[in-house]
């Protein structure tokens, strides 16, 4: 290695200096030219004059000079075989290079293409960084072609690219590890920078090829499926139309090669995706329908082109009041995908439909047969808590199905899944992440809440060096947010951690939608878009998080000022607007809960309406009811209760002597009378998870309602 030359007059090196001159108002030109020579020939030749042959002659010229460009002049091959590195050289790279290039010279090459400016964006270095640190003699220039060789045997790649000259150039440095700290960087770091780059070029050149994903055959083999349609996802369908960024990781191709043969074998023809949250359960799902869909991969025959419909729990629960006709429409669906023949059905968070609990329904009764069957291709996903407290609850279920253990990602994984999905992120949201905030992000930590006492003790079962951050309250706020051992049993919980010096953010205070914070020791002040104040003490969670991934660099005011930009997500005082006039939703699910959102929301001038449902979903046991205090809304009043207890809820509010104006079962007609008879005053409704999906339902056709997935 010690022999690299560099040859200015090769072949390819003289081809990729005269590259440059087809700039893009040039190659403009030559197309204008064609176009032009080609049309005055035709119209020569239409009139009779042979002088059009010779001008369709001319527009020969500049087309044969853009077909050049195009086809070799952009990316000029390599020469493998050669000994010099002007053969590996990127050809951009290659003809900003003089005969006898210095570091110097190498750096500002590098800097004027994509790889070099990728490099510069993603790890920090500003525009005269590379120049001013390199040398301006040639005789620094063998050790930055000796470290490129080096960088293109350790990337497994056959070209040296912008993106391995900035590195080269680095490592080659003799005060690399003064640069490095600089930086916050290893010398891994580097490497990684240069395979993240040419993993993004190599993403981008496989979603331009094209694929067969069967197109109209495959849709016309479906059966009649409308309620799959109508409750389903068509993950297949979204990846045909949109594509998908598969995230490549060892352990998922493992786990896919272990789907596909257990769907292409004649046993049970289910998968269990088991493993933490984040660990890539649904994006393994994905994965493996694209896979389907791909008519070039080694998937087996009876699997090709088969689709993943994922069904949405939320609207199969708000759409059957009871629990037989739940399972009617169950049993209606697993009858259509099964005639469907070609159908491969995806219970996502599939705890959802094992147990009893808010926005939950125990259909086991419905769906153990079928999975003992084993004809139904089916792929369920949940993480190893529920796993496990499903196998002590109903061993016979757990016998049936398929385990497949998905791993969670370590480091190096994360970072890749990190870098996959920024492809879209940034695109999204106009922003750009530096390789060291992703480092940053990738490393483990934990954020509790100081106030609660068995969530506080989960600290004690964590390693001594795993990071924890605390958010929490002032004492002024504690008594603001009884748990539910003080709601019952009316007797403080000890807080002996207020003092904890790695609290990270506190709730000192709340006036209106204006949120004092304590954030590492520093006061801040917040005017929030979120009402109530759990929502509020949920912001200094975020806030402890967003402090935790990003360290030392975050920036407290610009964390501040996006807090103050989030909206209430779905029932979290959720605001819609109706006739001109605000109309908020308050889910309530619990004694605590529903006790936090009295106190949140103020009755004065406010028209109150409570929905209150038992579905399984809510669960069936109201007594919890009793546990409320409703004495706040003794002035006001409630001007309607609904819901299936409603009559449940108005004996409630009769003890707490609470007026109330009307009282109807009925969702439907509860809320066209509500509406009707406040229609200039802000609204505000109370409601249990299937009421407010039920509310919302109606809603939709009067108002903008966001979609909740």
């Amino acid at each position: 290695m010690d022999g690299i030359s560099f040859n200015y007059r090769g072949p390819r090196a003289q081809k990729a200096r005269f590259s440059r001159y087809f700039t893009k108002f040039v190659r403009f030109g030559l197309l204008i030219g064609v176009a032009a020579l080609a049309g005055g020939g035709i119209l020569l030749l239409a009139d009779s004059q042979a002088f059009g042959w010779a001008l369709l002659g001319l527009a020969v010229l500049p087309g044969m000079m853009y077909q050049w460009w195009r086809g070799e002049l952009r990316s000029i091959p390599i020469d493998e075989k050669t000994a010099s590195i002007d053969g590996l050289m990127e050809s951009m790279v290659l003809g900003r290079l003089g005969a006898q290039p210095t570091p110097q010279q190498i750096a500002m090459a590098v800097m004027s293409v994509n790889g070099g400016q990728f490099f510069a964006v993603r790890f920090g270095l500003g525009p005269n960084f590379l120049r001013d640190m390199t040398l301006p003699e040639a005789n620094g220039t063998p050790a930055v072609w000796q470290e490129a060789m080096k960088l293109r045997d350790e990337l497994g790649r056959k070209e040296i690219s912008a993106v391995m000259l900035v590195a080269a150039l680095l490592r080659s440095y003799p005060n690399l590890e003064m640069i490095l700290a600089h930086l916050q960087l290893d010398e891994k770091d580097l490497l990684e920078g240069a395979y993240w780059y040419h993993h993004i070029q190599d993403l981008i050149a496989k979603e331009g090829i094209p694929k067969r994903t069967g197109g109209l055959a495959r849709d016309w083999s479906f059966g009649y499926i409308p309620l799959l349609k109508r409750f389903g996802l068509n993950i297949s369908e979204r990846i045909a139309r949109s594509g998908h960024f598969a995230v490549e990781l060892e352990a998922h191709a493992k786990v896919l090669d272990q789907m596909l043969q257990t769907f292409s074998s004649n046993g049970r023809q289910n998968i269990t995706l088991v493993g933490p949250a984040g660990a890539g359960k649904t994006t393994l799902v994905h994965s493996f329908a694209e896979r389907l869909l791909d008519a070039g991969s080694s998937v087996p025959e009876n699997l090709k082109f088969r689709q993943v419909i994922s069904l949405d729990p939320s609207a199969l629960i708000s759409s059957a009041p009871g629990r037989g006709e739940l399972e009617g429409l169950v049993n209606h669906l697993l009858v259509e995908t099964y005639k469907a023949k070609n159908v491969i059905l995806c219970l996502d968070d599939a705890q959802l439909f094992f147990e009893e609990s808010v926005g939950s329904v125990d259909l086991s009764n419905v769906l153990l047969p079928v999975l003992e069957g084993g004809g139904l291709r089916m792929i369920l996903t949940m993480d190893e808590q529920r796993w496990l407290q499903i196998s002590q609850r109903n061993p016979s279920l757990v016998n049936a199905l398929n385990r497949v253990v998905v791993p969670p990602a370590n480091e190096d994984e994360t970072m890749r899944v990190l870098q996959d999905q920024l492809i879209v992120t940034e695109l999204q949201r106009n922003v750009t992440y530096m390789y060291q905030s992703l480092r940053e992000a990738a490393t483990e930590g934990v954020v509790l809440n100081r106030e609660d006492p068995r969530v506080r003790r989960i600290a004690d079962s964590l390693p001594s060096h795993f990071p924890v951050h605390y958010f929490g309250l002032s004492e002024h706020m504690r008594k603001e947010f009884p748990n539910d051992d003080e709601l019952h049993h009316k007797k403080p919980t000890s807080t002996t951690e207020t003092t904890d010096p790695k609290q990270t953010v506190v709730l000192e205070g709340l006036d209106g939608q204006t949120a004092s914070f304590t954030v590492e020791g520093k006061k801040a002040t917040a005017t929030l878009r979120l009402s109530g104040i759990y929502n509020i003490y949920n912001a200094a969670a975020a806030l402890a998080l967003v402090k935790l991934i990003y360290g030392q660099k975050a920036n407290d005011k610009k964390l501040i000022s996006a807090l103050e930009k989030v909206t209430p997500a779905f029932g979290r005082g959720e605001t819609l607007t109706v006739n001109g006039y605000p109309l908020e939703l308050v889910l309530v699910k619990n004694p605590a809960g529903f006790q936090l959102a009295l106190q949140s929301f103020m009755p004065a001038d406010t028209a109150t309406m409570i929905a209150i449902n038992d579905n399984y979903a809510d669960g069936r046991d109201m007594s919890w009811l009793w546990d409320v205090d409703f004495a706040s809304l003794k002035g006001s009043g409630v001007a309607m209760v609904s819901g299936v207890r409603a009559y449940d809820m108005a004996l409630r509010l009769q003890y707490d002597l609470v007026e109330m104006t009307h009282v109807s079962t009925n969702i439907r007609v509860a809320l066209s009378q509500f509406l009707e008879n406040h229609p200039e005053k802000p609204k505000r409704i109370f409601c249990t998870y299937t009421a407010m999906l039920a509310l919302r339902h109606q809603l939709k056709k009067i108002t903008e309602v966001e979609h909740i997935s």
